[in-house]
């Protein structure tokens, strides 16, 4: 959106919320907390890659004879992979804000807190803009990892399916952001980030 922050005013945008980068996941929490098109969606896809992986063991089971200690040993494989996806995962998102028509791209992180953020810092996002943002990791990385379970074997492909259900519940924060744009539909909401306060903004005005 070519505005800057400071013309919001002038363009009639008020302040709706502010998110303080440490408090992401409350802020996570109460909006996927909110019945909603994303927040379904974003359980959904939990549930699907979970049921998903629990059948492939079934079957690997039954046709296989695949024991559960073999599947806990891929299945912390698949783990470990979805946490070294988390820097992809945070690369497509920046990838897609430069798309997007970002200048100042960078990362924000707490380990101790365990949440990571692409910050794009005083670039004013519309609602569609936003979308194409926060859906762009889950899509891409989610189609690989599909594609990567039906070339893989019983073993690694409960690994795969390990790493996409655990990265679907990575991009909660993405749908949780994606909610607050459904929660206000009834405005023209926009949201930018402020890198060197850490917190992002989030402003409407009427239709």
């Amino acid at each position: 959106m070519k505005i800057q922050p400071e013309e919001l005013a002038d363009h009639h945008f008020t302040l709706l919320n502010s998110m303080a980068h440490h408090e992401l996941i409350p802020f996570v929490k109460t909006y996927l907390s909110k019945r909603t098109f994303f927040s379904a969606a974003c359980y959904l896809l939990q549930f699907i890659s979970f049921g998903v992986l629990l059948f492939f063991f079934l079957k690997f089971h039954r046709i296989n004879g695949m024991r559960a200690v073999q599947a806990f040993q891929y299945f912390m494989v698949g783990l470990s992979i979805a946490m070294c996806l988390i820097p992809l995962h945070e690369w497509i998102h920046v990838l897609a804000y430069k798309v997007m028509g970002a200048q100042h791209t960078s990362y924000d992180m707490n380990l101790k807190k365990f949440y990571f953020l692409a910050v794009a810092h005083r670039f004013v996002a519309s609602r569609k803009e936003f979308m194409v943002v926060a859906l762009a990791p889950v899509t891409i990385i989610s189609l690989f990892l599909i594609m990567a379970v039906f070339f893989a074997g019983p073993n690694w492909s409960i690994a795969w399916l390990t790493t996409l259900m655990v990265h679907a519940s990575f991009c909660s924060g993405d749908f949780a952001l994606l909610v607050f744009f459904e929660v206000n539909s009834d405005k023209e909401a926009v949201t930018c980030d402020d890198k060197e306060k850490n917190i992002s903004f989030f402003y409407g005005r009427p239709k």
